[in-house]
């Protein structure tokens, strides 16, 4: 699941909780891959978040927080999964306290307010040689330009969010 956190020492653990926003748990998110390679170390607390839009206008309060442990393989690392209706803005901080609140146990010494934040998001290239249409591509990058910052779309703190970005060729 997390091969990158295998290795038989580890990365190094740092004091701090970091929140990697991801679309999936079977696989490691973009950032944390990267803070692992490049950094040789990851927090002490780490909390992978996934979030989905339901078809409901709101989200039940007491069902759309679902808590994974994952301290079976990887010590510190919890995986969280939040549903927000499709009239509700997401709101991950506000999430995360109400999973902290859910599972103390678990996640009791999880702070939202002083957690880092971290981000993928690919960038998509222009690719003169690729197999869509050149017309598609164009109408695709100017799509991407106009789509909403994830930072503000999730509410996510600015001052301590991390956005890696990921080049992608069309």
């Amino acid at each position: 699941m997390l091969a990158i956190l295998d290795s038989p020492d580890g990365p190094a653990r740092v004091p701090g909780t970091a929140v990697f926003l991801t679309h999936a748990h079977a696989a490691a998110p973009p950032a944390l891959r990267a803070m692992v390679e490049q950094n040789h170390a990851l927090h002490e607390r780490v909390v992978l978040l996934t979030w989905s839009v339901s078809d409901t206008p709101a989200g039940p309060e007491e069902t759309w927080i679902d808590i994974d442990r994952l301290d079976d393989r990887h010590p510190g690392v919890v995986a969280v999964d939040a549903t927000f209706g499709y009239r509700e803005r997401p709101d991950v901080v506000r999430a995360l306290v109400q999973a902290r609140d859910r599972d103390p146990d678990r996640l009791g010494a999880l702070d939202p307010e002083s957690a880092v934040f971290f981000a993928s998001v690919p960038i998509p290239l222009y690719d003169a040689r690729g197999d869509m249409a050149r017309w598609r591509q164009r109408v695709f990058l100017l799509l991407d330009r106009l789509a909403t910052d994830p930072v503000d779309q999730l509410r996510l703190p600015r001052e301590r969010t991390i956005v890696l970005g990921r080049e992608v060729m069309l």
